[in-house]
């Protein structure tokens, strides 16, 4: 009896102890899969960190060649503002405007008929403000051509009727708005000189108005007002020495 007892202890014994290696077997296989899972995830977390670490550094070597071509081409942009000041300056010294672009085109036309350079700048280097002129102004007056006027004294001969000149304009507006056969003088002009052979030349503007002709070795400079009768111009001519 009593040794029944003492084997059904051990027995209980051995069990208890069986169950308690069972338990701390299926803890150790648990903490093994832990660990290992946590090491798993170690391993591809320090691999996403790397990949990220090589991203971040590939981008900012990105952001640094950005960088420089931005340098370069704000460097590029800079030169080339540099440059176009530069040229305009070039441009605006070198390209004649207002009068002297007049008279530049004016020597082109001449030496494009066949005028030596050389004849050119003998008639520039002769130019004065001052010429040997008669001092003996002739003034005429004639009527100026509007589209309701034609007709007698509207030319008037210089130089011995070597050069006549006539000009049209556009006629006055009455204060009931209908237009009358005098021109008005507070509009353009265009004043025609012709000369004897045929060639002609005009001037056109508000008055007072301008105009130097060459003939017979001579220069006529011509000036232009409204003549003090109604719907008249008067022309003032003065014969001149013109180089030869």
């Amino acid at each position: 009896m009593s040794f029944s007892i003492r084997q059904s202890r051990a027995l209980d014994r051995r069990r208890r102890r069986l169950r308690f290696l069972k338990w701390i077997l299926v803890i150790g296989v648990l903490c093994g899969l832990g660990l290992a899972a946590y090491e798993s995830g170690s391993t591809l977390a320090r691999r996403d960190v790397t990949r990220l670490e090589e991203r971040v550094a590939a981008l900012q070597d990105e952001v640094e060649q950005l960088k420089q071509q931005n340098s370069r081409l704000a460097g590029d942009a800079g030169a080339a503002r540099l440059s176009e000041r530069e040229l305009q300056r070039r441009y605006d010294a070198d390209v004649p405007t207002g009068e002297a672009k007049l008279l530049l085109e004016q020597v082109q036309k001449r030496l494009a008929d066949g005028v030596t350079a050389d004849r050119l700048g003998f008639m520039i280097d002769a130019a004065t403000d001052t010429p040997a002129c008669d001092g003996a102004p002739v003034t005429k007056r004639f009527i100026v051509r509007t589209p309701l006027t034609r007709g007698a004294n509207d030319v008037a001969g210089f130089a011995d009727r070597a050069i006549t000149v006539s000009a049209s304009g556009a006629s006055t507006i009455n204060q009931s708005g209908a237009p009358e056969a005098w021109y008005d003088p507070s509009q353009p002009v265009a004043i025609e000189f012709t000369l004897l052979g045929g060639k002609t030349l005009s001037v056109d503007g508000v008055l007072p108005l301008h105009k130097s002709v060459v003939h017979n070795g001579s220069e006529y400079r011509f000036v232009a007002v409204a003549g003090e009768r109604r719907g008249f111009l008067e022309v003032t001519a003065d014969r001149c020495a013109f180089p030869g």
